[in-house]
């Protein structure tokens, strides 16, 4: 139970009660707040132990895919190889086939910039014989390696428009940036996690990982214990005990990835047999 004066609309009235327990000079235990959050229309808060800043959308834990956690946001410090990965591309970055050809705008990637992501991909596509696993993880590490070729394939042989070329080039570096992920996971992290010497920190705090949102205790202790930024939620009616150290609002990254340019026409999908099918039909066709 709170005491009288920490009930949830007195909090909400005061967020600085938040701070009660407050211990600045104390290190965090993967259960305190190095930051807190109230949530808008909850009885409840988000805290992160060990990050920097609030996420207003934090990615959730998925079992299946622990390594998302620790896909870069941007490119990691002193690794000037994989920059390319993080770069997005300008109409320099882009060759027309031939000015005089009766299609416009239909070119490729210019050879210095296609070289240089395919440098990169290259970097991580070598790092995968040092991950040890079960034949289906090696598998799914051979599917992306696959994928990444084919990506590479295209855009050094068809020819596409701009913004044909900017969604390849994405997804290039979406896979790639995964696949150095899980690579980083299985290789550094896991083997962290799962030493049995202590639960104390032993990496400092990376706020460049994506990180991810989890209330399981176990995924909370790994993550603030290798360095993952972790975020759970905690009711209002549990906060008794729990060291709060600074408020913060949600935020966004000064390094979220800018929209794809590409705009696709919308493809009607239906039997103009169904009449609520043919109606959506005509209401196209009339848009235009």
């Amino acid at each position: 139970m709170l005491p009288e004066d920490l009930t949830p609309s007195k909090i909400r009235g005061n967020p600085k009660l938040l701070l009660h327990n407050g211990a600045a000079s104390t290190p965090n235990s993967p259960f305190d707040g190095r930051y807190g959050t109230i949530l808008d229309g909850q009885d409840s808060i988000i805290v992160t132990p060990n990050s920097s800043f609030m996420p207003r959308l934090p990615i959730a834990y998925i079992d299946q895919y622990p390594h998302f956690a620790c896909i870069h946001r941007v490119a990691p410090e002193g690794n000037r190889a994989l920059r390319p990965l993080f770069h997005g591309l300008t109409h320099y970055d882009f060759v027309e086939c031939d000015d005089m050809a009766i299609v416009k705008g239909v070119g490729r990637l210019r050879p210095s910039t296609f070289l240089r992501l395919q440098s990169a991909c290259q970097a991580v596509i070598d790092s995968v014989g040092g991950v040890n696993g079960s034949n289906t993880m090696l598998s799914g590490l051979r599917s992306h390696v696959s994928l990444i070729e084919l990506l590479l394939g295209r855009l050094h042989a068809l020819p596409m428009s701009f913004a044909r070329v900017c969604l390849t080039v994405a997804e290039t570096q979406r896979v790639t940036r995964e696949l150095h992920a899980f690579v980083e996971y299985m290789t550094i992290y896991k083997p962290l996690m799962e030493a049995p010497e202590s639960n104390a920190p032993s990496m400092p705090i990376d706020d460049m990982l994506v990180g991810a949102f989890s209330n399981d205790a176990t995924v909370v202790q790994r993550f603030f214990k290798v360095g993952i930024p972790v975020w759970r939620m905690v009711a209002m009616k549990d906060l008794l005990g729990i060291c709060i150290n600074n408020l913060s609002e949600f935020t966004t990254p000064p390094f979220v990835e800018e929209p794809c340019p590409l705009r696709l026409p919308t493809v009607f999908v239906g039997s103009s047999e169904v009449p609520q099918d043919s109606r959506l039909h005509y209401a196209l066709d009339a848009l235009g």
